[in-house]
């Protein structure tokens, strides 16, 4: 069939379908359809959370490579570098790391219906992934120490809400700007 046959039909069958009888479809369908859609716009808190949870489990495994707490990987340095600023210090960096990642890596991967929903309850997600994390780690059989547990929990909410924003606003700036100026 030639392709000047083809368009031919193509506007007919258009033609016709745009002089055809409106027709509304069935109540179930259509509530069926509304529901779907505001479902999609609005996820439940605790679905995204265990989606978090899910890539928290892996980036946060794969940060363990770069730091030598657990013996895992032999790092970059930076643990060095931080304790000689203090045990403090070295812990804040520590959580502003270890959960930061997690949340950097999420402000990509998650939907942006996910992310605004996320950003409404962020400090209740991140205080809980910062205490189940510890939870791990005492599991693993890290010694806790309470004040440097707690500024470990500082630095890992910080983080988690710095990496969540910069992810975010990368993200904006990536889908609203062209890559290259042609």
């Amino acid at each position: 069939m030639s392709s000047e046959n083809s368009s031919e039909k193509w506007l007919h069958e258009f033609q016709k379908f745009m002089e055809a009888d409106s027709m509304s479809p069935p109540k179930g369908v259509r509530e069926t359809i509304f529901e779907k859609v505001k479902t999609d716009l609005n996820p439940p808190s605790w679905k995204i959370f265990f989606k978090l949870g899910f890539v928290h489990m892996i980036v946060g495994s794969l940060t363990l490579f770069i730091c030598p707490q657990f013996n895992v990987g032999q790092g970059l340095g930076l643990m060095k570098l931080l304790m000689k600023l203090g045990p403090h210090i070295c812990m804040f960096g520590c959580g502003v790391f270890f959960l930061g990642s997690s949340f950097l890596v999420s402000a990509f991967l998650l939907r942006p219906e996910e992310v605004r929903v996320l950003r409404k309850t962020l400090l209740l997600q991140l205080s809980i992934l910062g205490l189940s994390s510890l939870g791990v780690f005492i599991c693993m059989g890290a010694t806790i120490v309470f004040n440097i547990a707690f500024v470990w929990i500082i630095g890992s909410i910080l983080g988690g809400f710095a990496s969540l924003e910069l992810g975010w606003r990368i993200r904006q700036w990536l889908r609203d700007e062209p890559l290259f100026n042609i």
